[in-house]
């Protein structure tokens, strides 16, 4: 368990893996140099428990990094990082070790996750994530690079693994700050071994920026518009280049470089069409206003429009809007 300044959460995370009907395992703590309650919290809990084992940075060393230090200190049979603010149905060992016990081939295992708030209710859903486990893997690859990053797949990456599955896995991509670097190490692993995944509802994901709303709705993440909710276009080549090595020396390095280079496109022309739908409605906006604004009036305002946002529209767009009105 990797945390830093978790004391509102990091208990309840602890007491969920305490209930787990698997009781052979270790819960090691790497505390990140916190500086709120964490690590007099998490002493507690392993007084009480000799299962708990807590390492203490004297320096923060990053998220990621806390990360590695936890797979590096691993000896276990089988690994998995547990976020400090997340909750896990009391049988989510059990059933996802018992799946990789049942396939030998499978080097991890997850299930369907699900999106709790603040409270700890229920939000969010996802579609079914057997859709990532396939006879062929190359479907099985397709369907995760296919898929758009708001669908929950980045939730893998806090699957059940088999630990010198995992540390072998460090050496060719060790998780690092840049964005998307958990869907990436997933990919990496799906690139290199099969996915068991439970049908069960078992891995409550917390998202803190969902409030605890008594009469929260619960909602199913809406993929029918997809391919408007994928990368930011501005991490897309670190994104996209870093899958591409992660592929490197598999049977999937040239259809990674595919996807992900068509994504992109699919990006930028997703964009343009914004855009230019918003020139649009800017350029009716101010149709509007001249038929209401003598000139001198509109001119005055249009100048103020665009001193105020230069730098959310460029001065080209305000330009191309004075010619376009003038000629009306």
């Amino acid at each position: 368990m990797p945390v830093f300044n978790g004391e509102k959460y990091v208990e309840q995370a602890i007491d969920s893996l305490l209930k787990q009907s698997y009781q052979d395992w270790q819960l090691l703590i790497s505390d990140n140099c916190s500086t709120d309650k964490t690590l007099e919290i998490c002493q507690r809990k392993a007084r009480d428990d000799q299962r708990i084992s807590i390492f203490c940075q004297s320096d923060n060393i990053g998220a990621m990094n806390n990360f590695k230090f936890l797979v590096e200190q691993s000896s276990g049979e089988y690994f998995m990082w547990a976020a400090a603010d997340d909750l896990w149905h009391e049988n989510f060992i059990e059933k996802l070790i018992t799946g990789l016990e049942e396939n030998g081939d499978c080097g991890m295992a997850f299930c369907n996750p699900v999106i709790i708030n603040s409270g700890g209710k229920i939000v969010d859903m996802f579609l079914p994530f057997k859709r990532f486990t396939s006879d062929n893997q190359i479907d099985t690859v397709t369907t995760f690079l296919r898929d758009p990053e708001i669908s929950g797949k980045a939730n893998l990456v806090y699957s059940v693994y088999r630990t010198e599955f995992i540390k072998q896995l460090y050496k060719i991509y060790p998780m690092n700050e840049h964005w998307g670097t958990d869907m990436i190490f997933v990919f990496c692993c799906l690139c290199r071994t099969k996915l068991f995944i439970c049908d069960d509802v078992l891995f409550f994901k917390r998202e803190r920026h969902y409030k605890n709303n008594k009469e929260a709705k619960i909602n199913i993440a809406d993929m029918t518009h997809g391919d408007n909710y994928i990368f930011p276009l501005k991490y897309a080549n670190e994104y996209i280049n870093d899958i591409i090595l992660t592929a490197k020396d598999t049977p999937y390095e040239r259809l990674a470089e595919t996807i992900m280079m068509l994504r992109k496109d699919l990006l930028k022309r997703n964009i343009i069409m914004k855009i230019k739908r918003i020139k649009l409605f800017i350029v009716n906006i101010f149709i509007l206003i001249k038929k209401f604004l003598d000139f001198s009036r509109y001119e005055k305002f249009i100048n103020k429009l665009q001193k105020n946002n230069k730098r959310l529209i460029p001065r080209v767009v305000f330009k191309r809007i004075k010619e376009l009105i003038n000629g009306l």
